[in-house]
């Protein structure tokens, strides 16, 4: 019950308002395993794309994204307690966050600008890294 209630309240948030449908060209996924997870997404815009995926329990994600063609992924992987938030202002911007393992960890991504690339990774033990790259690393 918990998940299906979740997943309701992510599809209002993608689709804007409750049942209206999404701006055009704007695309979403969620897949959630475990308890207690909550994610949602808020886009604006045209072309936005993005997904968060949820393996663990008691992780919570969410991405903004106003403008076009941004580009976001998070991916929650065995990290409970795990927090990512991703905020994406501007056009033709790009992010990714992996948490794998990372019990407790919190990310954080803010874009505002246009054409910025970015990834998080945060595994155990409090190893964590930022990058730059010079490409977008996902496709959609």
């Amino acid at each position: 019950m918990n998940r299906f209630t979740t997943t309701l309240g992510v599809l209002a948030l993608v689709t804007g308002t409750g049942l209206a449908p999404a701006q055009a060209g704007n695309f979403f996924w969620l897949g959630q395993f475990g308890n207690g997870n909550a994610a949602g997404a808020v886009q604006t815009g045209n072309g936005n794309a993005g997904g968060i995926h949820q393996n663990g329990n008691n992780q919570t994600a969410t991405t903004t994204q106003n403008g076009n063609g941004n580009r976001s992924t998070t991916v929650q992987l065995f990290s409970n307690g795990a927090t990512a938030q991703t905020n994406q202002q501007g056009n033709g911007n790009c992010s990714g966050t992996l948490q794998y393992g990372a019990t407790g960890a919190n990310a954080s991504t803010a874009q505002t600008g246009n054409g910025n690339n970015g990834l998080v990774l945060q595994l155990p033990l409090g190893i964590g890294v930022a990058v730059q790259p010079k490409i977008c690393p996902f496709g959609f």
